[in-house]
């Protein structure tokens, strides 16, 4: 972690305080519990969120206290969400691998999310995309919206992606899964099969799951050649291969 990592989060913080009205709350309506939500667990559970207690970043000029609170509730949820996506899909039959800024975590991170990263990346063969709809097909009345990704163009469906949100609605800043869809719509994926399979077992906190065969090259050609060294991202790290 160089000076540069270090000046670049710092401006995190305050970018978070900015976010909150001088009576305490915030204009990101999933924000506003926050505040009594327990965190006592979050340095075993998410142990990536103390880099904001760092005092290279804590100071009294730029307290991180809300930047922490917020980094364990978000931790703590994407987690959950994801271990009910992995368990849903493996009832259907779908195997799922890490993809972009959660195949970083899984191998840079030593198996942790990023501290400073807001989603999960999951990527899921073409043949799987029905099992996912019949998978989640209920999930708006149960416990987490599920819905395919938005963003049109001339009302053609810009890219193959999913949402699955912690909420049972979709709210705005709210934890979630996206899951990509591995094909050729965006581009000819089919050069990278020969670095992305077969899938083999890889660790994210506890739970089994699947990564690239080279997960460091694909790693590489993602995010360059010094994929390895810690950039603060501000979140940004999806890098769209479909």
């Amino acid at each position: 972690l160089d000076k540069q990592f270090w000046a670049d989060a710092a401006s995190y913080p305050a970018r978070v305080n900015a976010r909150y009205m001088p009576n305490g709350t915030s204009w990101i309506d999933s924000w506003n519990n926050y505040h009594t939500v327990d965190i006592s667990d979050c340095d075993e559970i998410t142990p990536e969120c103390l880099i904001w207690k760092h005092p290279s970043i804590n100071t009294s000029q730029n307290p991180t206290d809300r930047t922490y609170r917020k980094c364990c509730i978000e931790h703590h949820r994407l987690l959950e969400t994801l271990r009910d996506v992995l368990d849903t899909m493996a009832q259907h039959d779908i195997r799922p691998w890490l993809g972009m800024g959660t195949l970083m975590a899984s191998i840079r991170h030593n198996g942790a999310f990023i501290g400073w990263d807001t989603d999960v990346d999951l990527y899921i063969h073409e043949s799987d995309v029905e099992k996912l709809k019949v998978a989640f097909k209920n999930s708006r009345t149960t416990k987490h919206w599920f819905a395919i990704d938005p963003q049109t163009d001339m009302g053609v469906q810009k890219r193959d992606m999913f949402y699955i949100y912690f909420t049972r609605k979709r709210t705005k800043g709210a934890s979630h899964v996206e899951v990509w869809v591995w094909n050729n719509r965006r581009m000819d994926v089919s050069k990278f099969d020969k670095l992305m399979f077969p899938l083999v077992p890889c660790q994210l906190y506890d739970l089994n799951v699947y990564c690239p065969k080279e997960s460091k090259r694909m790693l590489e050609i993602i995010y360059g050649k010094s994929w390895w060294k810690y950039k603060f991202t501000m979140g940004k790290t999806t890098v769209m291969l479909t």
